[in-house]
């Protein structure tokens, strides 16, 4: 075995291990004073700074595809032309992982694709002349495990109905739509998803930008000047990220909070941050709660 490969994988599994252990004393800790560890109810948007005032829920998609909707379709598979996809991943969507488009993938070899229980897909226009190819807000992961079945066993009977038929029912959004209005839709979509939706990997994301945008507040031109000497400095970090930002995905913890950006800085700090991510986007079933690896299988 390589030397070096055993390193990186060894570095990315302790890593991730040391993760699990922050989680698992995130659910057995009693909640601080002051705190509970709630979760918003399912399908609200991550704050209400956008144009459609503090609409949540099927209010806000129902708004936002008033507004900048274009249309329902089918979308064939492939392009018959050029043999292309006409389904990409749209770049505000997360990288696949790998364990999650291997769990569709055999799912759709041996059952299909059922889009009446998955849900209607999200997807953008390529252009303000033409639909495809579509950039997927949602169905990022079943597209990749279509595509993966259709090089896979392309006479597969399951495959074979899904190259007859396209995917139905695709609610369009103008290539035009705001980059903001399409994270507000990604991220309401998967804060209906426990496992796939909310993954470790996108909370170090989070509290990376939310920590960035914090020094700006206090350092920038404009900034306060506020300093960790100051008495109260925890207690504006923590109006900053729950009220102003109104992140999701610390229940209203500041102490769970802090604890990702640290682990996210050591990451940082090691140049390892891609390495894990990958590694993770390999090897583990995000989707199951106990992070189970595929090494084994």
């Amino acid at each position: 075995m390589n030397s070096n490969h055993y390193t990186s994988d060894f570095r990315a599994q302790r890593s991730v291990y040391l993760l699990a252990s922050c989680v698992a004393m995130k659910r057995e800790a009693p909640a601080e004073a002051g705190h509970t560890d709630a979760k918003k109810p399912r399908g609200e948007c991550p704050g209400d700074g956008h144009e459609f005032g503090h609409l949540k829920g099927q209010l806000l998609v129902e708004a936002i595809f008033s507004k900048y909707g274009s249309g329902i379709t089918c979308i064939p598979w492939m392009n018959r032309e050029t043999g292309e996809r006409n389904i990409k991943r749209d770049p505000i969507n997360r990288p696949i992982m790998e364990s999650l488009a291997e769990a569709y993938c055999d799912r759709i070899l041996q059952s299909g694709l059922n889009v009446d229980c998955s849900g209607r897909a999200w997807m953008v226009c390529a252009s303000t002349n033409a639909q495809l190819p579509a950039f997927a807000i949602t169905y990022n992961h079943r597209s990749e495990a279509m595509y993966r079945a259709i090089a896979r066993e392309p006479n597969n009977p399951y495959v074979q109905k899904a190259l007859k038929t396209g995917l139905e029912n695709v609610r369009m959004l103008a290539a035009h739509t705001p980059q903001e209005i399409k994270q507000l839709l990604c991220s309401m979509h998967n804060n209906y998803h426990d496992g796939a939706g909310d993954t470790w990997l996108s909370l170090l994301d989070k509290s990376e930008e939310l920590m960035t945008e914090w020094d700006v507040k206090i350092n920038g031109p404009q900034g306060t000047g506020l300093t960790t000497r100051n008495s109260q400095y925890e207690q504006f970090l923590e109006q900053f990220v729950f009220q102003e930002k109104q992140a999701q995905g610390w229940g209203s913890s500041l102490n769970y909070f802090k604890t990702t950006n640290v682990l996210n800085n050591y990451f940082q700090k090691f140049f390892i941050k891609e390495e894990i991510r990958q590694w993770c986007n390999e090897h583990m079933n995000i989707a199951d709660f106990k992070m189970n690896n595929r090494l084994d299988s």
